[in-house]
């Protein structure tokens, strides 16, 4: 199964779009790292909140209950891939592409559920 897990927006005051997308009923902060990074879980899904600029400025994050697999379904596939798999601290496991475009893809399991 493959499922739109959520969206980064990328912004120039994250602080200020914190307080702002955290207003929205049944937001809840997951991940802050003040200036950097808000993830904030609305619903099933998450909003990205990063002050970063990618080129193009695009990033979408989706869900997968097989990281590794998926993994490496790309690998045979030939598909550019950053990095190997990996756990991050806040329990996702997580591995990065790009699509054609250069658009920045995310692939991820959130391990804790």
């Amino acid at each position: 199964m493959v499922s739109l897990e959520g969206f980064a927006i990328h912004v120039s005051d994250v602080e200020k779009c914190l307080e702002y997308y955290m207003k929205i009923p049944g937001a809840k902060l997951e991940v802050h790292r003040p200036k950097h990074l808000a993830v904030i879980r609305i619903g099933k899904n998450t909003l990205n909140l990063v002050n970063l600029k990618l080129q193009p400025p695009f990033h979408l994050e989706i869900e997968t209950d097989d990281v590794d697999g998926l993994y490496e379904a790309f690998q045979r596939e030939g598909f550019s891939t950053e990095g190997q798999p990996e756990t991050k601290p806040w329990g996702e496991r997580t591995f990065y592409s790009r699509d054609p475009e250069g658009n920045h893809l995310e692939f991820s399991k959130n391990e804790r559920e």
